[in-house]
C-alpha cells in the first residue's frame, strides 16, 4: 500500500476507537463521533472563526488512541507512570503520522474546553435517556470545566493578557455551563 493510503487508512481507523468502555452507555460513541462534536463546539465557541492550526489539532487530538484505546482521564491523573507511558506512545504516534500541530497555550485550552463541552453534551443525552451511569461522568466533566473557567477568570493578569478571542470563548463556556444543566435534548 502507498504511504498516503496507509496514512489515510490508519487515521480513519483511529476514528473507530470506542469511548467510555468502562461506563455503560446507551449510545456507543466513537472517536469520530466525539471529534465531530468537538469541532462543532469549537465553531460555536468561536462564532465560526477557528484558525487552521486549532482545527487540525482538534481533529487529530484523539487519533493516537488507535494505539492506546480510550484510557479514562482519572486513570491518567491518578497514575503518573501510566500517564508518562501513554504520553510516550502518543508522541511516537503523532511523530510517525506527522500530525503534530504547534499551538499557543491558550489555543490548546480552547480545544480542551470544546472537548469537555462535547463530553457534557453526550452525557446529558445519555442521562435524559435514563442512563444513571452517565451522571458521574457528567458531574466530573462539569466540575472540571467550571474549575477551568473559574481559574481563567481569577487569574486577572493572565486573563487580561489573553487575546480578546480567548476571553470571549471563556464567556461562551460560562454561558454553556449555565444552559447545559437545564437542557433537555430531544
Amino acid at each position: 500500500m502507498k504511504p498516503e493510503v496507509e496514512w489515510l487508512n490508519t487515521m480513519a481507523k483511529s476514528g473507530r476507537v470506542t469511548r467510555y468502555h468502562n461506563t455503560p452507555m446507551i449510545t456507543r460513541q466513537t472517536i469520530a463521533d466525539h471529534t465531530w462534536g468537538v469541532v462543532l463546539c469549537l465553531l460555536w465557541l468561536t462564532d465560526g472563526e477557528v484558525n487552521n492550526a486549532i482545527m487540525k489539532a482538534a481533529i487529530y487530538h484523539d487519533c493516537p488512541e488507535i494505539e492506546t484505546g480510550d484510557i479514562p482521564a482519572p486513570a491518567k491523573v491518578q497514575n503518573g507512570v501510566l500517564r508518562d507511558a501513554l504520553d510516550d506512545i502518543e508522541s511516537r504516534f503523532i511523530n510517525s503520522m506527522n500530525i503534530g500541530v504547534e499551538l499557543e497555550e491558550w489555543e490548546s485550552e480552547i480545544i480542551s474546553i470544546a472537548d469537555t463541552m462535547e463530553l457534557l453534551l453526550h452525557c446529558k443525552k445519555e442521562i435524559v435517556m435514563g442512563n444513571r451511569h452517565a451522571q458521574r461522568v457528567f458531574n466530573k466533566g462539569f466540575s472540571y470545566l467550571i474549575d477551568k473557567v473559574t481559574n481563567f477568570k481569577q487569574c486577572d493578569i493572565g486573563f487580561t493578557l489573553m487575546p480578546d478571542k480567548f476571553r470571549y470563548i471563556v464567556k461562551q463556556a460560562e454561558s454553556f455551563l449555565a444552559e447545559i444543566q437545564l437542557w433537555e435534548p430531544v
